[in-house]
């Protein structure tokens, strides 16, 4: 995950705060795994059907 430093308050202290394109690409990822899930999910019942 790509972060980014960002000084807060009087004291300079740094937070970390992660990248909105990282998070964007993570959310994308994650959508995208789900949906191949579901995918195989569908296929390998159809295969199974159509075996029997």
């Amino acid at each position: 995950m790509n972060l980014q430093f960002d000084c807060w308050g009087q004291g300079g202290a740094l937070k970390l705060t992660p990248n909105t394109d990282t998070i964007l690409a993570e959310s994308a990822r994650a959508a995208t795994e789900v949906a191949k899930e579901r995918t195989l999910k569908h296929l390998g019942n159809a295969i199974a059907a159509a075996l029997n």
